[in-house]
């Protein structure tokens, strides 16, 4: 049953700071509508692999060198758990 789910998402990247052109960052653009292309097509039962999914496609750009993505489930099943459940994965570029 789709739930609402709430997405963080923090790179750590190894880019050119002194230039300030498009082109050599990440595009965090695309990389949003990748994480909602994942959310909106995976039907999956566990925000642990939704988490893993939005890692592995962030690990895709050669400019992150680390991810960390926290999914909140906003709605969890049971009524004393309140303000959310969240999940949290780290990963690092293989070397």
């Amino acid at each position: 049953m789709p739930q609402p789910l709430s997405v963080d998402i923090e790179l750590t990247c190894d880019i050119n700071t002194c230039s300030d052109n498009l082109y050599d960052t990440v595009d965090y653009d695309m990389l949003c509508r990748k994480i909602v292309e994942i959310g909106h097509n995976a039907y999956l039962n566990l925000i642990e692999t939704l988490a893993e999914r939005i890692t592995q496609s962030a690990l895709e750009n050669q400019m992150v060198t680390s991810v960390l993505v926290r999914v909140k489930k906003c709605q969890p099943p049971l009524k004393e758990i309140r303000g959310g459940f969240v999940v949290e994965i780290l990963r690092h570029r293989s070397p």
